[in-house]
């Protein structure tokens, strides 16, 4: 509770750390603060009795508002001034949405994970159709259910980047290089629940293609394939821009298209060894003619004083190959 005291003949209120619930009151601790401070360098300033009604107190707050940007002004033209920072607010702010771990609408099960499919995008949206959901929230002040999660489009609207193969998606990413923020984070949307036109089957994988497609032997025409067939995600497709403003433009300053890796699927079903599938690709590692006997022996040879032997004949053991490679001498060069 506050406590009387006099100063100079004058009352005042001294504030306690009890008091310090109220907005007024806190805001009024602080003009005390300035005027005690202005008190000290000479100033005079007129005590304030806060023992009026309430129709008092507030004419009183309104006369302490215009002092107290005195002060401030004042205070500016000091060139030692430095502007206190602001203090963080007592009570974190009061949350606008509350978490939700499932959602049913028109006997649609959603739920982090799933994956939905609404209207189509526009042209400049890359089309997408479907939203690789993360997150589902309830706004406390509409009461409408949010769906926030990854775009995917199908890989004919990607302008030839892409091989046009039925239900295979890219996710959409939209980075901002100034936001310090994960990439997933930056380029989750939000739409409202019901916009969602159906649940669709989903795969995320790094495999090659054509693993975890689709059944061809499940569906009977291509529609039911587009409109049931499960979803396969193998690539992502990365737009950067260097500030907010220049998002506003809608014009990349670049972007990437990048092939998921083992690291990025969760589900150990749908994951494969990055060195299997490089294998896979370019053929098993043979070891090269340095490898002889189980031992590697490279020995070291000084250019400047070897000396060219015609009679010598290199010969590779079985399965021995040599890699071609580049060594850069000077402002010359060497390749075999």
């Amino acid at each position: 509770m506050p406590h009387s005291s006099y100063l100079n003949g004058n009352k005042i209120i001294v504030l306690e750390d009890d008091d310090c619930n109220s907005a007024e009151l806190s805001y009024i601790e602080r003009g005390l603060c300035n005027f005690r401070n202005a008190r000290q360098t000479g100033q005079s300033i007129p005590v304030i009795d806060l023992t009026q009604d309430e129709d008092e107190k507030r004419d009183v707050l309104e006369y302490e508002i215009q002092i107290i940007s005195e002060l401030d002004r004042a205070g500016r033209n000091n060139p030692n001034y430095r502007r206190r920072p602001t203090a963080p607010l007592r009570d974190p702010p009061i949350p606008m949405r509350s978490q939700m771990f499932s959602f049913r609408h028109k006997n649609m099960l959603m739920k982090p994970g799933t994956v939905v499919e609404v209207s189509q995008r526009p042209r400049d949206q890359h089309c997408w159709q479907f939203l690789h959901v993360h997150n589902i929230y309830t706004d406390n002040l509409s009461h409408n259910v949010v769906l926030c999660g990854i775009r995917l489009t199908r890989h004919r609207y990607l302008r030839g980047m892409l091989p046009r193969m039925k239900n295979e998606v890219c996710a959409l990413y939209d980075v901002n290089k100034e936001d310090s923020r994960p990439e997933h984070i930056q380029a989750a949307v939000e739409i409202l629940a019901t916009e969602v036109t159906r649940t669709r089957a989903f795969s995320k994988t790094n495999d090659a293609f054509p693993a975890h497609r689709f059944n061809t032997g499940q569906w009977k025409t291509t529609e039911e394939i587009e409109n049931k067939g499960v979803l396969v995600q193998r690539w992502k497709y990365c737009r950067y821009w260097p500030t907010s403003g220049a998002m506003a433009t809608k014009k990349s300053l670049s972007g990437a298209l990048v092939r998921l890796r083992s690291a990025d699927i969760e589900d150990e079903h749908f994951r494969v060894p990055d060195d299997k599938l490089r294998n896979a690709f370019r053929g098993g590692i043979i070891h090269g003619g340095s490898l002889k006997g189980g031992r590697v022996c490279i020995p070291a040879i000084n250019v400047d004083t070897a000396e060219y032997d015609q009679g010598s004949v290199a010969t590779l053991g079985r399965n021995q190959k040599y890699t071609a490679d580049d060594m850069f001498c000077g402002a010359g060069g060497a390749s075999w």
